[in-house]
């Protein structure tokens, strides 16, 4: 079905950089937010924080309906430039954070936080955060009646007022009590990576999340070395809704807000083996060289085909644009 992608003349892509240093407008510092269709309002500071707020306790039905946060990737299409760096912090920590960047202009900030061996919670040791369950977690932990915030706000928080400013550097809000992670992980990984966004990549995105049905949406990027003219990598995952009763199955809406790859209980509830698979797919896709793997008799939703096919239709386009 697919061509093979050794063909694409990736090598005729040259952005000249994303100037992420300087923000459009210093003065433009926000406390509010528009995510995947929820507007958010958080109480913010402009400095350091400890996870401590003072304020009115929510416990229950009422704090739950007060809470939300949304790690999942929104709709849309995003190409550019390819820059990932991390960050070991606080003892073990890990930041991440993904960037693409073309024409000048900030596509995609994202950013995620791994934990150390010997995390308190043994069992989210060395796990990632963003759309595992940890922020599930972090809503049934006292520490949030008052705060009412997760790690996940905090990052997409900071997310949004980057691609707001369109800089990676600056002088940002934080939501008043959530994780320190913020000013210790996050902000300084951004930093360490912008002098990088700053001058082309040798690696080109192309990333398509669609909703699929039933409270899923799927995300497929793949990232291509331009001097080989390469798939170097590839990233698939599935992800729930943000809101439990939009997904069709009862026994997946404990999920919610998690992604099928990352969710620490995914595959010991459903049996699914969709982790393997999915790397099991990486791997063939970047030993064969072409999105046309078969997913038969995996956990991968028959949607892949469908975004492999998108995405093999954008790259044409994007190279004959040079």
């Amino acid at each position: 079905m697919f061509k093979k992608f050794m063909i694409l003349n990736l090598c005729l892509v040259f952005i000249t950089g994303c100037s992420v240093t300087t923000p459009k407008d210093p003065q433009t510092a926000t406390n509010t937010m528009t995510r995947n269709n929820h507007d958010y309002t958080f109480d913010v500071v402009s400095g350091a924080t400890n996870g401590k707020h003072e304020g009115i306790a929510y416990r229950g039905d009422e704090k739950w309906q007060r809470m939300m946060w949304s790690g999942r990737p929104e709709i849309g299409v995003v190409t550019g430039e390819y820059y990932f760096d991390a960050l070991d912090f606080n003892g073990g920590y890990i930041a991440t954070v993904t960037v693409v960047a073309e024409n000048n202009a900030l596509q995609l900030v994202e950013f995620d936080e791994i934990s150390p061996q010997n995390y308190y919670a043994p069992e989210w040791a060395n796990r990632t955060k963003r759309t595992s369950g940890y922020a599930n977690w972090q809503m049934d932990n006292g520490r949030t009646d008052t705060t009412l915030v997760t790690i996940v706000n905090a990052m997409t928080f900071l997310e949004y007022q980057m691609m707001t400013q369109n800089s990676l550097v600056g002088e940002f809000n934080a939501p008043a009590g959530s994780s320190t992670s913020l000013r210790g992980g996050f902000e300084p990984v951004a930093k360490k990576i912008a002098p990088r966004v700053e001058k082309p990549s040798n690696l080109y995105y192309i990333g398509i999340t669609e909703a699929i049905g039933d409270g899923l949406y799927a995300r497929l990027a793949v990232i291509y070395n331009k001097q080989d003219q390469t798939i170097y990598d590839v990233i698939y995952d599935e992800y729930f809704d943000d809101n439990p009763e939009a997904i069709t199955d009862s026994t997946l809406q404990q999920f919610y807000r998690q992604s099928k790859y990352h969710a620490r209980e995914f595959e010991a509830v459903t049996q699914q083996h969709f982790h393997d698979d999915v790397n099991a797919l990486k791997a063939a896709v970047k030993q064969h060289q072409t999105l046309d793997i078969p997913i038969e008799n995996t956990a991968i939703s028959p949607h892949y085909r469908a975004l492999a096919e998108r995405v093999y239709q954008l790259s044409q386009e994007k190279m004959s644009d040079f």
